[in-house]
Formats: structure tokens, sequence, C-alpha cells
């Protein structure tokens, strides 16, 4: 219990730290009074910043990735005048061309084969 209680005390120093360098929260001590003050403009300024920011950021991270999976789908493929590429998906359906260990083709394509 003791352990939790500690943690959100520095949670909470931390927020009141940032707060204070962002100048949404300012401190005010005199002889007679301690007064902490939030500023509630600048603190939705702050935090529309923020959320842009994120947003910006997450969009590069967005396209980077994009590009490195493009990159990685090229590599799959290989290159257009690679011979050993392929050039045709299989058929809708689960339809398959491949043969069974005996040499014959599967049933389900004897059909489609003999309307060739």
């Amino acid at each position: 219990m003791t352990r939790l209680i500690v943690i959100l005390l520095v949670i909470a120093g931390v927020a009141s730290a940032v707060l204070a360098t962002t100048g949404v929260m300012r401190f005010q001590n005199t002889k007679d009074e301690s007064i902490i003050t939030i500023d509630k403009n600048e603190l939705k300024k702050q935090a529309k910043k923020a959320v842009e920011k994120t947003g910006e950021v997450g969009g590069k991270i967005l396209n980077k990735t994009g590009e490195t999976i493009r990159k990685a789908a090229e590599g799959l493929r290989g290159s257009p005048g690679d011979a050993n590429a392929a050039t045709e998906t299989p058929a809708a359906g689960g339809a398959s061309t491949r043969q069974h260990d005996d040499g014959e083709t599967q049933p389900e394509n004897r059909e489609q084969e003999s309307n060739r």
C-alpha cells in the first residue's frame, strides 16, 4: 500500500513539474498565504499543441511504416524482370492447379481444366 502511495506522489510531482515548466501552473508564496494557480486557457493551448504534435509524429511514423512494408513486399515478390517471380495469384475460391502426390489434378479442378 505504501508503494502505491509513493508511486502516486511521484506521478503527481512529475505532472506538477511539467505543468510548471510549460507555464500552466504557477506557485505564489507570501507571508500569509501560498497560492497554486492553474491557468485553464494556457492548459487548453498546451493540450492542443500536444495533440497536434502527436498527430504529426504519428503521421510520420505511419508513413515510414508504410514505406518499410512496401519495400519488404517488393523484396518478397522479387524484381519485375525476375524469371522466378510469380506472375499470377492463385485462383479465387481456393481453386488450385496443384497436383496430388500421385500426379493427378485435384478433383475440384478437373472440371475447370476440362472447360479450358
